[in-house]
Parts: C-alpha cells; structure tokens; sequence
C-alpha cells in the first residue's frame, strides 16, 4: 500500500535526510517527509493489509496463470513531456 511504500521509502533515505533535504526536487521531498509521518499503527496495519491481498492472489492464482493491469496510477506522458505529476 502507499503507506508502506512512504514509510519504507523515507526510512531508507532518513540516514541521508541532511543531503536528500538539499538535492531532493520538489517533487520527490514532499512524499519523503509524508513518509516520516507515517504511524507505527498505520504501517503495521498497511501490513496486515498486504498480507490479505497476498493470500487472495495465491487463491486467484490457483484458477489462471496470469492477472494483467495496468502498471502505473495514470497514464504514461506524451513523448516529448519530460515531467507528469502524480498527486497523492
């Protein structure tokens, strides 16, 4: 879930927070410090959540061989565009 992937995300960078702070965009910095926001009751329940999809895939995958989705949130952007802004 996301709030897994902002807590894991900004637990990884956090020993480098001092220089991320300074050359982290503006796209990237807020969604790093949301992540230290992330409580230790949310995370653990983000897992518990995970842990449910994982059992309900292993179930669906015991009746196909693939499940096909779309990769991205939203579409990709128009060759040419350098920048797509995801807001979360």
């Amino acid at each position: 879930t996301l709030t897994v992937q902002l807590a894991e995300s900004s637990h990884t960078f956090a020993s480098y927070r001092e220089r991320w702070e300074a050359e982290v965009g503006p796209v990237v910095r807020p969604i790093l410090e949301r992540g230290l926001s992330v409580s230790a009751v949310d995370y653990l329940n983000a897992q518990q959540t995970i842990a449910g999809f994982r059992t309900r895939f292993a179930e669906v995958f015991t009746q196909c061989d693939a499940l096909l989705a779309p990769s991205t949130p939203c579409p990709a952007p128009p060759i040419g565009q350098e920048l797509s802004l995801i807001h979360i």
